[in-house]
């Protein structure tokens, strides 16, 4: 069952929509939220070839870096810890020095889910998302990305192909008992066999059933990109949460490939529950 929410704070837009989805997650739920604000000291303070002579200013930028970064922390910590006082959910802050994606995976030892904005922007990235796909790589715990808007619809889209990251995923999201106040689930397989497809989506059918949740399914022939067939998928049926396993292996049989992960990232406007 989901007892504690771990919630990576770096002061972006798309942190505010993963607190304000993880809030009404921690409501239905009754769990509580940590959110965990991270000072990329290390990277900040990465030593780099300077000129000659230059090495005392480098040192006066650091600390210049390092200190708006607090700030930046300090002010996502203070806007989390006012947004679940307001909506009456017991929440722990923490402000904690280093790698964000070491220190979030740390900290998810003490969580049951993680939630992600879908482009993750602290001090360093060097591109959105950076270390939430440094995270993803092998993730402790489930991780919910979440887009810039928390859509309203409640419906869930398990996009499933049988693979060992497909299957950890749907297991994590019975466990946790999400099913309990989100709404109708939908299951997706794509395979190029109609028959085998079918095949595996029972599968899936048959664990949510032993959760006691009703589902449907629909198997697609591979017509263009698997990630864009999630997302039309998804869009036609309402979805509101999409659950697929993450960065899998390239055969035929896994065909959530590292690139379907990074493209439905990329471009999904509906939070994705990821496991590995």
């Amino acid at each position: 069952m989901l007892r504690r929410i771990l919630i990576g704070l770096d002061g972006s837009e798309y942190c505010w929509a993963a607190v304000e989805m993880a809030i009404g997650w921690a409501k239905a739920a009754s769990a509580q939220l940590t959110g965990l604000g991270v000072v990329d000291e290390p990277e900040i303070c990465a030593p780099e070839p300077v000129p000659l002579g230059a090495s005392a200013f480098k040192a006066q930028l650091d600390q210049s870096r390092l200190a708006e970064a607090r700030s930046t922390v300090e002010s996502a910590v203070q806007r989390f810890e006012q947004m679940c006082r307001q909506q009456g959910i017991p929440a722990q802050a923490l402000v904690d020095v280093g790698l964000p994606s070491q220190q979030i995976a740390r900290e998810a030892q003490r969580a049951d889910l993680i939630f992600l904005g879908q482009q993750t922007r602290f001090a360093l990235d060097e591109e959105p998302g950076r270390t939430l796909h440094a995270l993803l790589k092998a993730p402790p715990r489930p991780v919910v990305v979440v887009p810039r808007e928390v859509p309203q619809q409640q419906a869930v889209l398990v996009a499933y192909d049988g693979s060992l990251q497909a299957t950890r995923a749907l297991w994590a999201y019975c466990q946790l008992g999400l099913a309990r106040f989100l709404g109708n689930t939908f299951v997706l397989t794509v395979h190029e066999d109609e028959a085998q497809g079918r095949l595996i989506s029972q599968y899936a059918v048959d664990l949510l059933g032993s959760h006691s949740i009703a589902s449907s399914t629909q198997v697609l022939s591979p017509r263009e990109s698997v990630d864009r067939m999630i997302l039309q998928v998804a869009q036609e049926c309402q979805a509101g949460l999409i659950v697929m396993g993450c960065y899998g292996k390239a055969s035929l049989m896994e065909w959530f490939l590292g690139t379907t992960t990074v493209n439905t990232i990329a471009h999904t406007p509906v939070p994705l529950f990821l496991f590995q």
